[in-house]
């Protein structure tokens, strides 16, 4: 009687290399992932800092357009009259906010909690001929991430001439 000898299994060596082969290519794939979730990440932060931006910026212009005078002017404060109304934008400095107040109401921030705003208001006013208001401001995010070294922060300088006097 002749026995046939069947190969039923895998070698040792075979073994070894489709575990590495694989080991490979599911490093690979979360090397992918990780700079996929990264990257989303990095859009989403520099997203919601440019959207803080225009909007402080937007709100800031509007308002300064319709405002009949400005009533005072410091360096983190400044004040208008808009339709007999004082509206009030103000850098807090121990919420790292800028916040827009209307009358006698509550102070609205116009920044996320996420975000950080600091700045400034220059009164660039020329011998009572035009009413022109300077706001320098710095947006950053608060939330950097260690990981990806992300430190995301924009300043910008909106200048603004009054054009509701009477």
């Amino acid at each position: 009687m002749i026995k046939q000898k069947h190969n039923q299994g895998f070698t040792l060596i075979e073994l070894i290399i489709y575990i590495a082969i694989v080991g490979l290519i599911l490093t690979s794939i979360s090397y992918l992932y990780i700079e996929l979730i990264a990257g989303q990440e990095r859009f989403g932060a520099r997203l919601e800092v440019n959207q803080s931006l225009r909007t402080i910026v937007g709100q800031f212009e509007r308002d300064a357009r319709a405002a009949q005078t400005i009533t005072s002017v410091g360096a983190g404060a400044v004040e208008f009259l808009i339709d007999g109304q004082p509206v009030r934008y103000f850098f807090n400095d121990a919420t790292g906010d800028i916040e827009r107040q209307v009358g006698s109401e509550t102070p609205v921030e116009l920044n996320s909690s996420s975000i950080l705003v600091t700045g400034n208001f220059i009164d660039r006013s020329y011998q009572n001929r035009s009413e022109t208001i300077t706001m320098a401001l710095t947006v950053q995010d608060t939330k950097p991430d260690e990981f990806l070294a992300l430190d995301l922060s924009i300043s910008a300088t909106s200048t603004v001439q009054l054009r509701g006097r009477r």
